[in-house]
């Protein structure tokens, strides 16, 4: 080995034992976060179809009560991810970190979840800004967004972590980088910040800038802001490994500051040091990332992720439950779409909204042609709960057959002026 050769080893090895003793510095005075007292069940309204899935158990809930009791060492935390132009919240994870089992476990939430609000954009990233326009304060629009996320999860999360672009990129700049494999072209323009990002897949390492517009880019992707999702996955989990093998976070002190400066957050500088030594703690399978269930569907001229409300609770009580119990419908408050048309666990908070949509979806029942998939009894006596919310519908809901003359469709009500519609995401 030459000499040249040596002394780069030395100073590669000199850099990471100073990240190892800062970090260990640093977390010595750690702290974890506090652990959020769980409110009780949500009031269960009269449904608004006679036919839900698992009827019984909807029935039930009056009589049922809710998991209250957290586990001992086990914190969720809420992940935002916020474009710094419109101020959408177009990256929403929950995470539960198990300190007894040294596990972590992330959920996307997807941007266009139809969620249970009273204006007409019923997409779960209209929550935060609107709520911020509505109010002029940012902590009643944290908060709107918390309820919704407490919605589809059946709990507060302890903590938060509201994350900007440019603190995103000053993060993976601070990391050194990051090695990552981009599955396509990235070409991703955002004007705001003034970064332009061109990038030919390939295992390659990425800046911050770069990485950046690999997170956010999702124009090529066939199923647009899911298959952002597994990218974002993806990259998290290549940023954990990376770490892992490491066995530190590198310059986690100016990360620390970087977050506590740059993000709008719950989370003192030893909550974060926290965190970070329990991540360390954790073997790369025991790392996870998934996104709960849903279909794209139609609804009054807009396209909503409808959630699979069987699939998801099956995955919210094997991974993300930080409770002794399992919980059930009566935790959630969860619009579904079944063969019957449009439910809410919580009883809708705008029936009227949805009216004309099930009733449609009735209509195209009745006129279905008697198939062994589609014949249905018109009024059974007492429904089975199907292993998927939706059984029989597509990923988009097939028109009706066209009259003699067509009727066009009313148009949708008019948002209130401080929801705009989020068809179209600012700055890609």
């Amino acid at each position: 080995m030459n000499k040249t050769l040596k002394i780069i080893l030395f100073i590669a090895v000199a850099v990471i034992l100073l990240d190892v003793i800062a970090f260990a510095v640093y977390t010595r005075w750690e702290e974890a976060p506090r652990q959020v007292a769980e409110s009780p069940v949500q009031p269960k309204e009269t449904a608004p179809l006679d036919e839900t899935p698992n009827q019984d158990e909807l029935e039930s809930l009056q009589t049922e009560k809710p998991a209250t009791q957290k586990k001992d060492g086990v914190y969720t935390i809420l992940l935002v991810g916020i474009d710094d132009a419109s101020d959408q919240t177009d990256t929403i994870i929950v995470g539960k970190i198990d300190t007894n089992e040294h596990s972590m476990n992330f959920v996307s939430i997807p941007r266009d979840t139809l969620v249970n609000v009273a204006w007409d954009t019923k997409k779960i990233n209209t929550v935060y800004y609107g709520t911020e326009r509505s109010h002029g304060t940012q902590d009643e629009a944290i908060s709107a967004l918390r309820q919704q996320v407490k919605n589809i999860m059946g709990y507060d999360v302890d903590c938060y972590a509201f994350i900007s672009i440019r603190a995103f990129v000053d993060v993976i700049d601070a990391m050194g980088g990051v090695f990552f494999d981009v599955p396509d072209y990235v070409a991703y323009i955002d004007q705001t910040n003034e970064y332009w990002v061109f990038l030919a897949p390939g295992y390659q390492h990425l800046n911050g800038v770069n990485a950046m517009g690999v997170v956010r880019f999702r124009e090529t992707y066939p199923t647009a802001d899911l298959g952002r999702i597994e990218v974002q996955h993806d990259f998290l989990k290549a940023v954990a490994d990376q770490c892992l093998s490491l066995g530190t976070i590198p310059h986690a002190k100016q990360i620390i500051d970087i977050i506590r400066n740059e993000t709008e957050t719950d989370l003192s500088a030893a909550n974060i040091a926290f965190f970070m030594r329990q991540a360390m703690m954790c073997k790369s399978e025991n790392i996870r990332f998934m996104t709960v269930p849903a279909s794209n569907q139609f609804l009054n001229d807009l396209s909503y992720a409808v959630i699979h409300l069987d699939d998801w609770m099956a995955m919210l009580n094997e991974y993300m439950n930080p409770f002794d119990e399992n919980m059930t419908y009566g935790n959630v408050n969860i619009i579904f779409r079944n063969y019957f048309g449009y439910g809410c666990t919580g009883g809708f908070l705008d029936p009227a909204f949805f009216a004309a949509a099930n009733e449609e979806i009735m209509r195209q029942n009745n006129g279905e042609s008697g198939t062994e998939e589609t014949q249905k009894p018109e009024t059974p006596e007492t429904p089975q709960a199907p292993q998927n919310p939706e059984p029989s519908q597509p990923e988009v809901p097939q028109e009706p057959e066209p009259e003699p003359e067509p009727v066009q469709p009313e148009a949708p009500t008019a948002p209130e002026p401080v929801i705009p519609d989020t068809t179209q995401e600012t700055g890609e």
